[in-house]
């Protein structure tokens, strides 16, 4: 599907800038439906692994977000978010799984063309430090890195902005 055609921008009557967005494991489509219930232009496009999962999100979002069937980003954005995806590891050994969380952040990098966040679970909970990947985007994709660990889940939330 040729996204630029597939891809407009839903917006309420207020004037404000159309932004647009990539989210990586979308699931359902809750964050489209969120932006737009809270009235945010934007265009979206969301990717999940689980074709079942963006069969729901077609129906959950009336067909106006464009989906893919990828675990990768293929289409920059202003904007890269994914939430959740990395706090599974089934069956991968720690350094897979640190690979593979490396290669997502990459992949929201490069496709991002004003910031990106991702979350996990806190160590806490799970083996995630939070200093590991605070120091890895700040040296890696910006200087510009905020973490987030004030709210009430066992989990943290990085924000990197160009």
């Amino acid at each position: 599907m040729k996204i630029s055609k597939a891809f407009k921008c839903y917006s309420p009557p207020q004037q404000q800038k159309c932004f647009s967005i990539n989210e990586i494991g979308c699931g359902y489509g809750a964050l489209y439906k969120f932006l737009k219930d809270s009235k945010y232009k934007f265009k979206c496009i969301g990717y999940d692994i689980s074709q079942e999962m963006l069969s729901v999100a077609s129906e959950y979002t009336n067909n106006e977000a464009v989906l893919i069937n990828s675990d990768k980003i293929t289409h920059k954005a202003e904007y890269s978010v994914t939430s959740g995806i990395f706090n599974a590891k089934f069956h991968y050994g720690d350094q897979e799984w640190l690979e593979y969380i490396l290669k997502v952040l990459h992949n929201m990098n490069e496709m991002s063309s004003k910031g990106f966040s991702f979350n996990m679970l806190t160590n806490f909970v799970d083996y995630r430090d939070p200093n590991y990947f605070f120091d890895y985007a700040r040296k890696n994709f910006s200087r510009r890195v905020v973490l987030l660990h004030d709210y009430n889940l066992w989990e943290w939330t990085i924000l990197v902005r160009k």
